[in-house]
C-alpha cells in the first residue's frame, strides 16, 4: 500500500517562521543556522518527533491538527495564514475567469452566418 502525499499546491513555511521569531542557532559561525527544534520542543510542549516531522518530512505529512497550528502560531507570534501557503495547481481544462481578457463575446460562433430575423 503506497503512502499518500499531500497536494502539491500546499506548503508550510514552518523553518521561515521559526526563523522570524529567533529559533535559530548557529554553528562554527555559518551563514543562516538552523532551526533549533529542540527549543521550540521546550517553548510548545509538541513531541520533538512531531516537530521534526513537520521541519524535515513535509512531503509525508497527511495532516496538521489545529491544536499544534494554533500553538506553533502561539510560540511563533504569527497567523495560521504565515505558517500554511496555499498555490493553486493550473488546470489545463479549467475555465477562464469571469470577467478576464480570455472570455467569449456574446454573439454567434466564429464561422458562421448572421442571418436577420426577417430573413428566417
Amino acid at each position: 500500500m503506497s503512502k499518500k502525499k499531500h497536494p502539491d499546491s500546499i506548503s508550510l513555511r514552518l523553518e521561515e517562521c521559526a526563523r522570524d521569531a529567533g529559533y535559530v542557532h548557529y554553528i562554527h559561525n555559518r551563514r543562516g543556522g538552523q532551526v533549533n527544534l529542540w527549543r521550540i520542543h521546550k517553548a510548545s510542549g509538541i513531541s520533538y518527533t512531531t516537530l521534526y516531522a513537520l521541519f524535515k518530512r513535509t512531503e509525508e505529512i497527511r495532516g496538521l491538527d489545529l491544536t499544534t497550528l494554533a500553538t506553533l502560531c502561539q510560540v511563533f507570534g504569527c497567523q495560521p495564514g504565515d505558517l500554511i501557503k496555499y498555490t493553486p495547481e493550473e488546470d489545463p481544462y479549467s475555465l477562464p475567469a469571469f470577467g478576464g481578457a480570455d472570455v467569449l463575446e456574446p454573439g454567434p460562433p466564429k464561422g458562421t452566418i448572421e442571418k436577420g430575423v426577417d430573413e428566417w
